[in-house]
């Protein structure tokens, strides 16, 4: 049986929150799993298209925007993958 495969692209600026989910992802063995990271808003609305993920981990607190503000962008430029908004706060 063929391995699953997935493509994810987290938005997250905290560098120890991706190597985390980084450190988490590769224990996955069922599912070949290729995960993009941006630490900038601007540029992971720019790379949306080029990357196409299967599914978008959003951190709701990006520096002078929200998660919830990016996923307003993606989806005004017609980007409707999945979002999980995560947050380390609290």
């Amino acid at each position: 049986m063929a391995r699953r495969s997935i493509r994810i692209l987290e938005i997250e600026d905290n560098e120890d929150d991706f190597i985390l989910l980084k450190q988490c992802v590769q224990q996955i063995e069922t599912i070949d799993c290729a995960l993009h990271h941006e630490s900038d808003a601007g540029e992971a609305l720019n790379s949306l298209a080029s990357i196409d993920p299967d599914i978008v981990l959003l951190d709701h607190h990006l520096g002078a925007q929200t998660g919830l503000d990016v996923l307003q962008q993606m989806r005004q430029a017609g980007h409707f993958q999945p979002v999980v908004i995560l947050t380390g706060a609290g």
